[in-house]
């Protein structure tokens, strides 16, 4: 029982970080999905290592198929760090059906491609 509460606790912890982020700010529009990206200036964390943590959203002008539902938002928690990396930190999708789920990241870090949404919002949190 009490794994529950604290499973619980944790989940609300969570919701609230995101029901409370309220400041997004449009940074591109991808030609090729037609998806609009933000970013919540609100929930930027400066870290201790210098990497930085930030809400995304994403919505998708043209829903894209996922496990047989089509994703019309997205809010993901992403780690960027100042050697062009990185990580999805929590990912919540919002489908066109009402349902959604939510997912942790693996962890892993990636390279940041050139000429991308992710370029972009490196470039707005570390050179501004």
């Amino acid at each position: 029982m009490k794994y529950a509460v604290a499973a619980l606790v944790a989940v609300m912890m969570i919701v609230s970080n995101i029901c409370f982020a309220a400041n997004w700010v449009f940074i591109i529009s991808d030609i090729d999905s037609a998806d609009d990206h933000y970013i919540d200036t609100d929930s930027i964390e400066y870290l201790k290592d210098n990497s930085r943590e930030v809400w995304i959203k994403t919505i998708s002008k043209n829903p894209t198929p996922f496990n047989g539902k089509y994703i019309k938002e997205l809010l993901q928690r992403h780690r960027y760090t100042k050697n062009k990396k990185i990580c999805v930190i929590q990912t919540n999708a919002y489908f066109t059906d009402g349902t959604n789920s939510f997912e942790t990241g693996s962890g892993k870090c990636h390279d940041i491609p050139p000429d991308t949404f992710a370029d972009e919002i490196w470039k707005r949190l570390f050179l501004k």
